[in-house]
C-alpha cells in the first residue's frame, strides 16, 4: 500500500475527506487500476455527499475488484445517497454480497442496518446489529444503531442500556452523544437532551443529526411542540405501511363521521367540533415544525441552529399564514352574508391547508423537484383565490341579479313560476297571459341569467373539487421527490 493511501486512510478517520481526496487522486494517478484506491475514492466522495461521483468511483473499484467486500460496501454507501427505492434496494444487495465475501468485517453489517433503518425494518436492524457487536462488542457505530433499533422496537430501557456502555467506553464519541440526545428527547427530557447535542456539536461541528437534535430540544420548550413531537416519536415506531393505515384510517373515521352527522340526533352537536379539530391537527403535523422554527428565529441561540434551508422554510410559512390572514379580514368584514360569508370561511380553511404544500417545498431537493413543488404551491394559490371569487362574489352577484330582476317584475305585474331554465313560466300576477311581444324577450333575459348562474355553479364546484385533489397530490408528492441535502445550505456554525 503506498503512503498516499496510508495517509488517506487516516484522513478518513479524522473525517477530513477533502485532504484524503488529494492523497487519493496522487496514488491513483501512479496506480490508475488499484481497486482499494478507487474504493476509498468513493468513500470520500460518499462523505461529501457527492454520490453521483462516487457510484462512478465505486463501478471503477468493482471494475478492479470485483471479488473485494470493501468494493460492493462502497458501492453500497454510495447507492443509498439516492432517494430512489430502486436504489435503497441495490444498496442492501451489494452490502449482502460484501457480507458474503467478508463475513467479518462489522462495518458492512453495520451498513447493511443504516439500510434496515431506512426502511423503517427495526427488527432486521437490530439482527444486522447483533451480527457486527458479535464481532466487535465494543464497535460504538454498531452499538448507537443497536440502541436507535431497541428504541424503535419500544425497547427503551434496553437502549439506554446500550449507549450508557457506549459511553462509558468513549465518552468523546459525538454520535454516542447525540444518539443519547435523541433518546433523551423521545423521553421528554428537552433540558438533558441539548446538553448531549451541544457536547456532540462541540467534538463534531459539522454534525447535522445533532444540529438538528439542538433545534428540535429548543422548539420542545413549548409545550404545544411536545406534544407533536410525542406524535413523531409514535408514528416513527411503525413501518410506512402502518402509518398510511392509521392516516388514511382516521381520515375515513372522519368523512364517515361527516357523512353520518344528520343521522346522529342530538350527538350531531358534537361533530364540527370533532372535525375541526381534526383538521387543525392535520394541519399541524403538517406544520409544526416549520411553525415552531419560524418562532426559534426570534431565540438568540436557536437561530444560530436553523440552517438557510429552515430559515427559508419558515418565512414562507409566515408568508402564507399573512395570506390567510387577509382572507380572515374579509370573512369577518362580511361572515353576514349567506353564501358569501360561508365560502370565505372555506377560503380561511383553504388559505391555512396551504402552508402544507408551501413547506414541503423545502423538503425536497433544490433544482427542478422543488422550483417544481413551489410552481404547483402558486397554483393553488390562484385555484383558492379564483374559487373564492367565484363562489364569495361572483355567484352571490349574480343571484342577487336575479332576484332584482324578479323583484322588478313583481312591481310590473308579472311572476316567475320556476327558476328552472328548462322549465319556468311567465305570467301576470292577476294571472292573466302576456302577450307575445312582451314575453320572449323577458323569457330570453330570464333564461341568460339563470344559464349564468348555472355555468357558475358547476364551475365553483369543479374548482373546489380541484382543490381537494390539488392538496392531496400536494400530501403525496414528496414521497415520489428526492430530499433535500442539508449539509450543503448551512449558513452559520455552533460551536
Amino acid at each position: 500500500m503506498s503512503s498516499h493511501l496510508v495517509r488517506a486512510r487516516l484522513l478518513l478517520s479524522q473525517r477530513n475527506p477533502l485532504e484524503a481526496l488529494k492523497e487519493i487522486r496522487l496514488h491513483l494517478a501512479e496506480e490508475p487500476q488499484d481497486g482499494i484506491g478507487h474504493g476509498l475514492h468513493a468513500e470520500a466522495l460518499c462523505i461529501l455527499e457527492e454520490y453521483e461521483d462516487a457510484l462512478d468511483a465505486a463501478e471503477q473499484a468493482l471494475a478492479y475488484a470485483p471479488d473485494s467486500g470493501f468494493s460492493h460496501y462502497v458501492q453500497s454507501r454510495a447507492l443509498l445517497g439516492f432517494d430512489e427505492k430502486k436504489a435503497t434496494k441495490a444498496a442492501l444487495a451489494a452490502i449482502q454480497e460484501a457480507i458474503r465475501l467478508e463475513p467479518d468485517e462489522e462495518h458492512y453489517h453495520c451498513q447493511e442496518a443504516f439500510i434496515h433503518e431506512k426502511n423503517s425494518n427495526w427488527q432486521k436492524m437490530l439482527e444486522a446489529t447483533q451480527r457486527a457487536l458479535e464481532l466487535n462488542p465494543e464497535d460504538d457505530l454498531a452499538t448507537n444503531l443497536q440502541a436507535i433499533a431497541l428504541k424503535r422496537l419500544r425497547k427503551g430501557t434496553a437502549a439506554s442500556g446500550a449507549i450508557e456502555a457506549a459511553m462509558k467506553r468513549n465518552p468523546d464519541d459525538p454520535v454516542t452523544h447525540a444518539n443519547q440526545g435523541w433518546l433523551l428527547l423521545e423521553q421528554k427530557q428537552h433540558l438533558k437532551a441539548l446538553e448531549h447535542f451541544r457536547e456532540a456539536l462541540r467534538l463534531d461541528p459539522e454534525m447535522d443529526w445533532a444540529r438538528l437534535g439542538i433545534v428540535e430540544a429548543l422548539k420542545a420548550r413549548n409545550f404545544i411542540y411536545r406534544a407533536m413531537l410525542s406524535f413523531f416519536f409514535w408514528m416513527a415506531n411503525f413501518s410506512p405501511r402502518t402509518r398510511w393505515f392509521i392516516i388514511l384510517g382516521a381520515w375515513g373515521g372522519i368523512n364517515l363521521l361527516s357523512a353520518s352527522e344528520e343521522s346522529l340526533g342530538k350527538l350531531s352537536v358534537v361533530v364540527t367540533p370533532l372535525v375541526m379539530t381534526y383538521f387543525g391537527f392535520v394541519l399541524m403535523t403538517w406544520i409544526a415544525i416549520p411553525l415552531f422554527n419560524f418562532i426559534l428565529r426570534f431565540d438568540s441561540y436557536g437561530r444560530l441552529a436553523l440552517d438557510r434551508r429552515q430559515t427559508r422554510q419558515a418565512n414562507w410559512l409566515a408568508i402564507t399564514f399573512a395570506g390567510a390572514l387577509v382572507y380572515l379580514v374579509v370573512f369577518l368584514m362580511y361572515r353576514h352574508l349567506e353564501l358569501t360569508g360561508d365560502v370565505l370561511f372555506e377560503s380561511v380553511m383553504w388559505s391555512l391547508a396551504l402552508a402544507i404544500p408551501v413547506t414541503t417545498c423545502f423538503e425536497v431537493r433544490k433544482g427542478r423537484p422543488r422550483n417544481g413543488m413551489a410552481l404547483y404551491s402558486c397554483g393553488l394559490a390562484l385555484l383558492i383565490a379564483y374559487w373564492t371569487f367565484l363562489g364569495g362574489y361572483q355567484l352571490p352577484k349574480d343571484i342577487d341579479q336575479l332576484s332584482q330582476f324578479e323583484i322588478d317584475l313583481r312591481k310590473q305585474g308579472i311572476v316567475i313560476d320556476a327558476r328552472n331554465v328548462q322549465n319556468f313560466q311567465l305570467r301576470k300576477s292577476n294571472g292573466e297571459q302576456l302577450p307575445a311581444a312582451d314575453l320572449e324577450p323577458l323569457k330570453e333575459k330570464v333564461e341568460q341569467k339563470i344559464a349564468g348562474i348555472t355555468s357558475i355553479s358547476q364551475r365553483f364546484r369543479r374548482m373546489g373539487t380541484m382543490l381537494q385533489f390539488g392538496f392531496l397530490a400536494a400530501c403525496f408528492a414528496p414521497s415520489f421527490l428526492p430530499r433535500h441535502r442539508e449539509r450543503n445550505e448551512i449558513d452559520v456554525h455552533i460551536e
